[in-house]
């Protein structure tokens, strides 16, 4: 994965030079397996390069910016991301942005999970942590309201579960109940949204929400270790 380096000996207040990377939008690029043929049903040819799979690949980039970094790219529809011609993956566009403080990195990571795990009571506890909102908040009445959310994906498989929309609506739900929430999440849900989409074209297999829990395991070892 690279961005592209300023070169700043040209960049002035008006003027912003970076350097050319050569490539293509990533689901534009024409992938060839190894023996010369496409394989445009499943881009099967996508999957697998230096024995990582793109997709994941995208996946775990993106949740160490927001969950690690605290500064994310909130940006990443198709034509922000480009397949270079040594077989690098370029983020270019990184004029918006967003960022999360620590202690709402730390929430939104166990939130994530109690998400994936459909636990209501759970996201509703990690909620209130996640808002500064000094009124009273109607408990009882937002975790019935996430439960509702949330039991139409009980009987789902994970491949049949659309995360960045199940990520936004308990972000509306919160809103709905009064609760005021860092603003960036909404940022922070778009990306997700943008990612899962690009995830999905690339691997039709590919299921972010069966990546979240190995993600979230690392991500924890590595803020022990931050």
């Amino acid at each position: 994965m690279v961005i592209p380096e300023i070169v700043w000996d040209l960049t002035t207040q008006k003027v912003l030079v970076m350097e050319w990377l050569y490539g293509k939008p990533i689901l534009t690029w024409d992938f060839q397996l190894p023996n010369g043929n496409e394989d445009q049903a499943k881009k099967k040819a996508i999957a697998k390069r230096c024995g990582c799979n793109l997709a994941t690949l995208l996946t775990r980039v993106f949740f160490q910016q927001i969950c690690l970094d605290g500064f994310f790219h909130a940006d990443p529809h198709p034509g922000n991301l480009f397949y270079l011609t040594d077989g690098r993956v370029a983020l270019l566009d990184c004029g918006m942005i967003g960022r999360l403080d620590p202690v709402t990195q730390k929430v939104l990571i166990e939130l994530l999970l109690a998400m994936v795990n459909l636990d209501a009571q759970r996201c509703t506890q990690l909620t209130l942590e996640l808002s500064p909102s000094p009124i009273s908040i109607n408990l009882a009445r937002l975790e019935t309201e996430y439960d509702r959310l949330l039991r139409k994906y009980y009987n789902l498989n994970l491949s049949e579960i659309s995360f960045g929309e199940l990520f936004y609506e308990v972000l509306e739900a919160a809103r709905s109940n009064q609760v005021l929430l860092p603003a960036n999440l909404g940022l922070c849900a778009k990306t997700l949204a943008n990612l899962e989409g690009v995830a999905r074209t690339l691997d039709p297999e590919y299921n972010i929400s069966e990546q979240i829990k190995p993600l979230i395991t690392d991500l924890f070892s590595l803020q022990m270790i931050g």
